[in-house]
């Protein structure tokens, strides 16, 4: 597993990465994802009501916010992409009557992780969350035991968690 002198996990390009843990833990992994001297625009991409977005310091990092109310905007945004760094916030409520496209923007970070490091948090793993991570390189729960987990599927975990077996290898 590769993480950085704080035990957090370090995101690579060409990854679909899944990230669940509290706020607490959240916001210095986002802001950890960013190199300090990144000179590429990082697309932070996000519903209507981002919970993280005002947390992190933008004064110092270079961002392009997006905003998507549904799925179909999701794939326009990544489509048109050009970033090498996609912090995407999660937000459930984007998939509210048609859950059944959570599989496909999971499917669609994949596809743009070919060019991007790709980045999906929450506080915690969800339905919509469970429906992509058989599209991500690496998932990445923390956080109490009585939050949902992904499907089991052999992994090891941070704070009695699970990653992928390529997350060892990543």
């Amino acid at each position: 597993m590769i993480k950085d002198r704080n035990g957090i996990p370090e995101f690579s390009a060409g990854t679909f990465s899944i990230l669940a843990a509290p706020h607490g833990t959240l916001v210095p992994a986002i802001a950890s994802a960013i190199p300090p001297h990144e000179t590429n625009l990082c697309l932070y991409l996000c519903g209507n009501y981002p919970v993280l977005l005002p947390k992190l310091d933008r004064r110092r990092r270079i961002f392009h916010v997006r905003r998507a109310i549904n799925p179909f905007q999701v794939f326009e945004i990544l489509d048109e992409s050009s970033h090498s760094l996609i912090l995407f916030e999660h937000d459930p409520s984007l998939y509210d009557g048609e859950p059944e496209l959570a599989e496909a923007v999971g499917m669609k970070c994949r596809e743009t992780a070919e060019k991007a490091a790709v980045v999906l948090f929450h506080r915690r793993f969800d339905s919509a969350l469970t429906m992509m991570e058989k599209y991500a390189d690496r998932v990445v729960v923390i956080g109490e035991a009585d939050a949902p987990r992904p499907a089991e599927k052999g992994r090891t975990v941070l704070s009695g968690q699970t990653t992928l077996g390529s997350w060892e290898n990543g």
